[in-house]
């Protein structure tokens, strides 16, 4: 009896067992998540000691969409790119392909001397691709860095150039230049300057200068101004402001209510015509006197140029630059315009990376060039050695005019903690973001171009703060 009842109570819980994997099943809903958690190397691969995690960037098309994405790793100078173990994961339920071969975590030996492209499957289908950028050799912890700051605001591409005394001694491009094509950033690869635009333009003032075709105190309106004829009958407080004015920031105007070269309607305007609603205003602050950063001073800085050179700015700059073995900078142009070593510009957040007035904006942010011929200049704008401008010229470029604010002196900022001794300016517009410094207290000089910008905040800090911090990791790794 007791033998006969156990077997319905088996029975009976086996039964309900299988009820209850019914009803599982009847509620279960196949997972979407074609996510790759991580990814890195394992240390059972000849020349890896330790596991090289990578870090995941996500990719962007130009309008700012997400678009798959890659995968940043570094590995040591002696490691056999041919044959590469990875570890990663996924989704319980998902796989991993390469080339339609599945791969297993910790054991499949890959070839990743060129870009790979990871394809991680979902339950229900659904794919995402990511393509593994590997560099070998280099400086690791500069390197990981970089890709934290690309990981974190989705910066498709980046290029670094560092310069001790007159050497270039690093220059490197990691991500991409044009993700659609996986066209891999090069030190040759133009970028949008921004603000970085600024000190070109202060150096081609300051050559005109130097060979005494203008005065850095000469009126730019008014009566016997250089742009008198092309904007007359200006007096008063504007007819005093000087050229030196506009390259320190106290011209008297300021970027409010609106900038005239990056707010609607303004910015679409011709260059002359943001001057003539400029003029038609009133100066906020006496001339001289309080520094507040203005743009459309630097581009009416351009029309000096032109008026007192009898050349096109972009001519004229050219020529300065080509004095410094300068040879590949240019004023940028749209989508259209794009010059085939130039990078294609990402867009975040809403803003328009091709939205930019170009034409009207080119001595103040709209000059392309790329890492490795900015550090061909700067070394030869220091004061010191054969320079492009004498050693008086420099200092006066790098001295403050300006006995209410110690923080600029002729287009370039002075005084950052992070940079110390050094000259320095950043830069952003939609789909950019620039950084550079000159001749720090150990020589060190060092520039930095991103192809997007992230007007975001992470846990960790915003997206400004966290460029200005990587240049100043650069710069302290180099000076040791």
């Amino acid at each position: 009896m007791n033998k006969l009842k156990l077997l319905k109570q088996l029975a009976i819980l086996f039964v309900a067992f299988l009820f209850v994997a019914c009803s599982n099943d009847d509620n279960y809903t196949p997972s979407d998540d074609f996510l790759l958690k991580n990814f890195s190397f394992t240390s059972t691969t000849p020349g890896i000691s330790s596991e090289i995690p990578g870090v995941i960037v996500n990719r962007l098309d130009p309008s700012g969409t997400l678009s798959n994405a890659f995968v940043l790793i570094t590995v040591p100078e002696g490691c056999d790119l041919t044959a590469l173990k990875s570890s990663f994961s996924i989704h319980e339920k998902a796989k991993l392909y390469i080339n339609d071969t599945e791969q297993v975590s910790g054991q499949s030996s890959v070839d990743y001397s060129s870009i790979v492209t990871l394809k991680v499957k979902s339950e229900t289908g659904l794919e995402k691709k990511y393509d593994v950028l590997v560099k070998k050799g280099g400086d690791y912890v500069i390197d990981n860095k970089v890709y934290q700051l690309m990981g974190t605001y989705s910066i498709p591409g980046i290029s670094i150039s560092v310069a001790k005394g007159d050497n270039i001694i690093y220059s490197y491009g990691y991500g991409f230049a044009d993700v659609s094509t996986k066209e891999k950033v090069t030190p040759n690869h133009l970028f949008r300057l921004a603000s970085i635009s600024k000190q070109f333009t202060t150096i081609c003032i300051m050559k005109l200068y130097e060979e005494g075709k203008l005065d850095l105190d000469d009126k730019v309106f008014g009566t016997g101004g250089i742009l008198d004829d092309e904007f007359p009958d200006i007096t008063g407080t504007k007819a005093d402001v000087t050229i030196k004015n506009f390259l320190n920031h106290t011209s008297g105007w300021i970027s409010s209510p609106y900038d005239p070269q990056f707010d609607a309607p303004y910015k679409n305007y011709t260059l002359e015509e943001q001057i003539t609603y400029m003029l038609s205003t009133n100066q906020a602050n006496a001339v001289g006197a309080t520094y507040s950063y203005y743009n459309l001073g630097f581009s009416i800085l351009g029309k000096v140029i032109e008026k007192v050179s009898g050349k096109g700015y972009e001519e004229y700059l050219q020529e300065v630059m080509a004095l410094a073995g300068v040879t590949d900078v240019h004023v940028g142009k749209d989508r259209a315009g794009k010059r085939s070593n130039e990078c294609v510009y990402y867009s975040q957040n809403n803003y328009n990376g091709y939205g930019n007035n170009m034409p009207a904006i080119a001595a103040a942010g709209g000059l392309i060039a790329s890492t490795e011929e900015m550090m061909t200049l700067i070394v030869q704008v220091d004061g010191k050695g054969s320079d492009i401008l004498q050693p008086a010229t420099v200092q006066e470029m790098y001295t403050s005019h300006n006995p209410n604010y110690a923080g600029y002196g002729l287009g370039w900022r002075l005084g950052h903690r992070l940079y110390p001794g050094a000259h320095y300016h950043s830069g952003n517009i939609a789909g950019t973001a620039t950084i550079w410094c000159g001749d720090t207290d150990d020589g060190i000089s060092a520039v930095i171009l991103m192809n997007s910008r992230s007007y975001l905040s992470s846990p960790s800090g915003n997206f400004d703060d966290a460029y200005y911090v990587l240049l100043g990791d650069v710069v302290a790794h180099f000076s040791n």
